[in-house]
Parts: C-alpha cells; structure tokens; sequence
C-alpha cells in the first residue's frame, strides 16, 4: 500500500503514531510505504505517484490523503518554495508547468518577486464582500482537482492497483458543510472512487465521549490520540474494499 499526502499523513504526532505507522500495525501481511509531505497538495501527490507507483512490485492500494483545504494548493505556483503546476490539456491529460524547479534557492528568491498577505485584510474584505462559489479561482481549481482525481484513478488502473481517497480536515470544518469538502465527496462519487471520510468517524467519537474532538488536535493536525482513532477506522474502510485484512488484535475505535 502506497500512503500519499499532505501533512496530515506526513505527521504532527511521534513518529511511532504517524498514520501510516499505525495503518501497518492494524493491517495483517500489509506494507504501508509512507509516501506523505508536508505541505503537499492534490498536484504534487499525483506527480510523486508518478516517480514512485512503477517502482513498487505489484501494488495493491493507492491511497490519497488530502486534507480539505489542500484544494487551493493546485493553483500555487509558490508555497514557501517554488513548485510545479498541473495544466489539463484538451484531451483531459495533465501537462507539468512552472519546471525544472530551481536547485538554487538564493538564485530563486533574488528573481522571483514575493508578497506577504495579510489576514487581518483577507477576513475584512469577506466580511464585507461575501464570496459567491465561482469566486477566487473556485470553479478553475475545481477542474484541475477533478482531473488529477481521474488522472489518479486511471494510474492506480495501469498498475493493478485500486484506488482510495482519505480525506481529511481541521478542527472548525469538522462541524458544517463546506465547499471543499464537498467537492471531494462530490468528485469522488462521480469517478467511482472509494472514500474515508475522517469526519464521519471524529464526530461520532466526539458525541460519545461528550467532547469537541479538541484534544485530537495539536497545531491545526491529528495528534497521537487522533491518529490512534482514525487508525482502526481506516484500516477497517480498506478491508471492506477488499484491499486488506484488519489484523486480530483489532481495536474498536
């Protein structure tokens, strides 16, 4: 099983109780190669599934994991460093845009104008003007998600491998709909693609030990306990896709 990802999957906890850390323990005869980074988005998981996927004999699961906001990631062309861009050509392919990276930071940073923007700013102007669903690049970033989304699928396709996505989110959107979310949701059903949704397992958790799931999080990501909750969860999601055994020892979550 290949584990690619954000920070969330790259881990804010022990190293011991990373999620593809304890995902291995759960799953019985499973091999979980960790394959998250942080500060990844959906863009550069596809590409890294790309370098990485051949490499590995016969996988069995591809799986993605994506925290929610992570969807705005694919229009960066900078993110504390420079990164590639995914294009969507006319034929539905993806082309790499914004490569080579520059080996060089110094060299990159003294040609490359950067900007700081201000929260305070961003937070007045949406209180004064509201942002409609198209608004901000919604419906671009939407389009390139939903390509690499099928790009993802048909790659898992040409190595045998099935294809699963884990998504995942910070604290405040566990508790109302949001667009992100629900472009995921949305775009995953209409590819056929095989979902985890962690807030479907964090909000039961939090109304049966009479909590907010506060204490699940540590600096905006899953920490030791978290992860130790959505672990089993997991693992059984996969077992029902036929992809894995959950071991004996299984721990009801």
């Amino acid at each position: 099983m290949l584990f690619y990802g954000d920070s969330y999957v790259a881990g804010h906890a022990a190293p011991d109780c990373w999620l593809p850390a304890l995902l291995e323990r759960e799953l019985e005869g499973t091999d979980v190669l960790h394959l998250g980074v942080g500060g990844y988005g959906p863009d550069q998981m596809h590409l890294l599934a790309r370098e990485t996927l051949h490499r590995v004999d016969r996988p069995e699961v591809v799986l993605m994991g994506v925290m929610t906001h992570s969807f705005d990631r694919v229009a960066q062309r900078v993110r504390s460093y420079q990164k590639p861009v995914l294009v969507p050509r006319a034929d539905g392919t993806l082309a790499v845009d914004n490569a080579p990276i520059d080996p060089r930071t110094e060299r990159f940073f003294a040609r490359t104008r950067t900007s700081f923007r201000s929260y305070l700013q961003a937070a007045q102007r949406l209180r004064e003007h509201p942002p409609e669903r198209d608004d901000y690049g919604f419906a671009t970033k939407a389009a390139l998600n939903r390509a690499i989304v099928r790009a993802n699928r048909e790659l898992a396709a040409a190595h045998g491998a099935t294809l699963v996505y884990a998504l995942f989110h910070d604290h405040a959107d566990l508790f109302g709909p949001t667009t992100r979310r629900e472009f995921f949701l949305e775009a995953l059903v209409a590819e056929g693609v095989p979902v985890f949704d962690s807030a479907a397992v964090l909000l039961p958790y939090g109304q049966r030990h009479g909590t907010d799931i506060s204490e699940l999080y540590t600096g905006g990501h899953h920490n030791d306990a978290g992860n130790a909750v959505l672990a089993p969860a997991l693992a059984r999601r996969l077992a029902e896709l036929g992809g894995a055994r959950v071991a004996r020892r299984e721990v009801s979550a």
